[in-house]
């Protein structure tokens, strides 16, 4: 069996994926999801090394249609059906 794996293409991210330039979130590469016994997806996006101890969660997003990328800018809504379908919860800002 294959390891999930959800990763971006960049160490730094550029300036418009934050919340000084733009805010829109980056593109994510999915793999190794065994779709046979998965439905859906759940993804944290945590920085553990956040200053203020603790971490910051930057996104969390649940029943992520079974893809392979994550487009970037996801619409900041609860409810995403476009262009891919998920469940949005709030970051350590309280924001979606």
């Amino acid at each position: 069996m294959e390891a999930l794996k959800v990763k971006i293409s960049v160490k730094i991210l550029p300036n418009n994926y934050t919340c000084d330039g733009d805010d829109i979130s980056p593109q994510f590469d999915v793999g190794g999801v065994n779709t046979a016994i998965s439905k859906s997806l759940a993804i944290i996006v945590n920085d553990p090394d956040a200053t203020g101890g603790g971490g910051f969660v930057h996104w969390i997003a649940w029943n992520v249609e079974l893809v392979k990328m994550i487009p970037e800018s996801i619409p900041k809504t609860p409810e995403v059906t476009f262009p891919i379908t998920a469940l949005q919860g709030k970051n350590s800002f309280g924001n979606i």
